[in-house]
């Protein structure tokens, strides 16, 4: 595969038309997409006081082997005969220019009366087995390689993959000292042999600006695989991680699996990757509130986890509690309520954060947890404590009901 693809087509478009100097604009107003500022109009800008196009750009979505054909008006509106003559040319700026090989005209030249139009009609061709892209490149109807009266072409040129990605992330819960494994699973639906060669991304590309450091090392992370998958045969990418015994906090990252597949986007082959190690708090978490009158507090505490791929090995979340009263002893609370809750899917799951050999029927998502406790008060300001084990997330919610 080429370089990265990363045009976004209606930006692109734009793109195109401002580098056009603005001259192919039919209808209407034409707005800078940098600043805003209006470019023009078909009455005032250069190059199109005889001539407009309509439309004056074509964005299209093609499968490789496959045609389609669109029809461009041009219009003289000035007070002579214009000779159109029609050519394809390149700007010189497309990662992925139109060859001109692939674009037939009907007619290729017109004559254009004062105050008439003429009907082009363009096909455009895509050959089997290129490389999928956003391709582009312009139509002038003068015949002259510039940018008056001309119009942008862009064609998002896809196809199937033949290699089909079990995973699209990795998002796990990990802890210091300790190892992890985990499983990509490559299939080749293709008719011929394709090579891969996995390994982490130089750079964090999506993840950059996200995060104040990583939690660790990229080192710690140990990729193995086959270097190419056999027609019609699967492969797996192992996945082995380390985790420092220092490590805190978030590692962001990508894995390239570098598959040799010019049906795959550039970048549409990478994993994304993100592993977190959850710090246990030295101190808990208070939360004050104020009595105006005796009477009975209840407090709800409520917390919630995601079921990730190792969360399992970590202990069910908890929440130590102290209430303490306004002289700042520890006041009796009873624990009236327990609740625990979760989440299931039924069937087969296509996220990373599942394991994907695992064919079960059902995956829990979340589990979430709920304690009541009552507690009688006085008036004064008393004090929730809070100590959270195997979660990073309370909510509370503190009730006070009046003595009869």
């Amino acid at each position: 595969m080429r370089g990265k693809e990363s045009i976004v087509y209606g930006i692109l478009a734009a793109v195109l038309i401002f580098l056009m100097g603005a001259t192919a604009m039919a209808y209407g107003e034409l707005i800078s997409p940098f600043d805003g500022t209006l470019i023009g109009t078909a009455e005032n800008v250069a190059g199109s006081e005889s001539v407009t196009l309509d439309p004056y750009y074509t964005n299209l979505q093609l499968k490789t082997g496959d045609s389609e054909s669109f029809e461009v008006i041009a219009s003289n509106n000035g007070n002579t005969t214009e000779t159109l003559s029609v050519s394809v040319y390149n700007p010189g700026y497309s990662e992925y220019p139109i060859d001109e090989s692939w674009i037939s005209i009907d007619p290729s030249s017109a004559v254009v009366e004062a105050g008439d139009e003429t009907t082009f009609e363009v096909t455009i061709a895509i050959p089997e087995g290129i490389e999928v892209g956003s391709y582009n490149c312009m139509l002038a109807f003068n015949n002259e390689q510039n940018n008056s009266n001309s119009m942008a072409l862009i064609v998002d040129v896809w196809d199937i993959p033949d290699i089909q990605i079990s995973t699209s992330y990795i998002y796990d819960w990990v802890e210091p000292g300790k190892e992890y494994s985990y499983k990509i699973i490559l299939n080749n639906t293709g008719a011929s042999e394709i090579s891969i060669d996995p390994k982490m991304a130089d750079s964090m590309d999506f993840y950059v600006g996200y995060t104040p450091g990583q939690a660790f090392d990229k080192d710690a992370i140990e990729i193995t695989s086959p270097s190419s998958i056999q027609p019609g045969e699967s492969a797996v990418v192992n996945v082995k991680l380390s985790v420092p015994e220092d490590a805190k906090g978030d590692f962001y990252g990508n894995i390239d699996l570098n598959i040799d597949d010019p049906r795959i986007y550039e970048g549409s082959d990478q994993i994304n990757v993100n592993f977190h190690v959850p710090v246990q708090p030295e101190k808990p978490y208070e939360i004050s509130f104020k009595v105006s009158v005796n009477g009975t507090a209840t407090i709800e505490l409520k917390t919630a986890r995601y079921e990730y791929y190792s969360i399992s090995e970590f202990a069910d979340p908890s929440l130590e509690v102290k209430i303490i009263d306004p002289s700042g002893n520890e006041a009796k609370a009873t624990l009236t309520n327990n609740l625990c809750g979760g989440s299931v899917t039924i069937g087969g799951d296509p996220y990373a954060y599942t394991n994907p050999e695992d064919d079960s029927e059902y995956r829990e998502d979340s589990k979430q947890y709920a304690d009541t406790y009552t507690v009688q008060v006085s008036p004064g300001n008393w004090t929730l404590s809070v100590m959270p084990y195997g979660t990073e997330n309370i909510e509370y919610n503190i009730n006070i009901k009046p003595s009869q």
